[in-house]
């Protein structure tokens, strides 16, 4: 039996004070059924730890100690799709109801409390004796329900989209989710090494000035400098864009593989904050990590940084100069940095990107007649 703020919870019920819990618990234990019944011909749902269960030195897999857990939780109220749409004189009612709530689940008939009418669980307490264990849909939902929506133990995204707590011991074993994940991963990885270790030329990192350009889009420090080595930048690229991905799953924000892949189309951006790395490998442009600052050589400040920003410095500043409201920031910034030296370090299409930039006449110069042009305008 589930208990709410102490009293018997009862679906069927017509307690008003427990309409939208009702409605709530309703909605949930439909989606249950239909996610995991197989349209009727399944009943049960399998809840499995976490952790992969370890193995020992013989490769046998070693038990896995009893987990004990409350039986009582105080998650956020959850309402249901039709109560979360709806309108009370006015009001939307996950506007006007709210905050947190006491939910419980008794195996055996709760008891009351001495203090009250209230009840508490019995047992108080949740026994999850293996690494897995079966549920039946038609004989546990209401401890399915608690477990899944209500404890914090159970991880279920289906719940954590209506407000639930982002973490868990257990999760609902779904083997063919679970195999397309873990093929999707392989796939990523595989898709990553191609892209970054280059097998042939059909990869356009296969050649070591794209690369370089690539990794310091992606702000690899280092990356800029022809004394650093390609292969080594390629390592470090891959558990760069590895570690970011995590990263960006974790917090729901931020660069990952996707984002990668579309540094490789080569796009301005790639070609600007390359430009950006070059500056800070030359160092013509300084970061004071102390002060949170960039500094061109001459003396002359750039950019100071804002509050919490410090450990993302590198794509923040070169977000800042990509902003077109800041052109004529860019284009003081490239004035500072670009020499005879850097040109020299440009292939065709780099030259051509920058001729773009300050409207000079691209058609039938060769790269050198690109490059006298482009010095005419930077190292004057």
């Amino acid at each position: 039996m589930l208990l709410l703020n102490g009293e018997q919870f009862l679906p069927s019920g017509k307690n008003p004070n427990h309409e939208y819990q009702i409605n709530h618990y309703k909605e949930a234990i439909t989606d249950i059924r239909e996610r995991y019944g197989q349209g009727g011909r399944n009943k049960t749902v399998v809840l499995v730890r976490r952790k992969e269960q370890k193995r020992n030195a013989g490769g046998l897999l070693e038990e896995t100690a009893p987990m004990i857990f409350p039986a009582k939780a105080y998650p956020e109220i959850q309402l249901s799709a039709r109560d979360a749409n709806r309108k009370e004189d006015g009001v939307a009612v996950k506007d006007k109801v709210g905050g947190m709530e006491t939910w419980a689940y008794s195996g055996n008939r709760p008891k009351r409390n001495v203090l009250g009418d209230t009840f508490d669980p019995d047992p108080k307490s949740i026994k999850f004796m293996s690494h897995f264990e079966t549920f039946n849909m038609d004989t546990d939902m209401d401890l399915l329900y608690f477990l899944l929506y209500k404890s914090p133990r159970v991880y279920y995204p289906p719940a954590i989209v209506q407000g639930k707590v982002k973490k868990g011991d257990l999760m609902v074993e779904d083997k063919a989710l679970r195999a397309k994940e873990k093929v999707q991963k392989e796939r990523d990885a595989l898709k990553l090494k191609n892209a970054i270790m280059a097998p042939d030329t059909q990869f356009p990192l296969n050649n070591d000035s794209n690369l370089r350009k690539v990794a310091a889009a992606w702000g690899l420090d280092g990356a800029m400098d022809p004394h650093q080595s390609a292969d080594d930048l390629r390592i470090r690229l891959e558990h760069s864009v590895t570690e970011a991905e995590k990263e960006k799953k974790l917090k729901k924000e931020g660069k990952g593989m996707s984002e990668f892949f579309e540094m490789i189309n080569f796009d301005d951006s790639v070609r600007q904050r390359s430009m950006i790395m070059y500056a800070l490998d030359s160092k013509k442009l300084i970061w004071d990590e102390a002060g949170v600052r960039y500094t061109y050589a001459s003396g002359a400040e750039l950019l100071d940084l804002p509050d919490g920003k410090k450990y993302e410095a590198f794509h923040y500043l070169a977000d800042y100069l990509g902003n077109p409201l800041n052109e004529k920031l860019w284009d003081a910034f490239t004035r500072e940095v670009i020499d005879n030296e850097y040109l020299n370090t440009l292939n065709f299409g780099d030259l051509k990107w920058l001729a773009k930039l300050n409207e000079l006449p691209i058609s039938q110069k060769s790269t050198e007649a690109l490059r006298d042009d482009l010095c005419k305008v930077y190292c004057g």
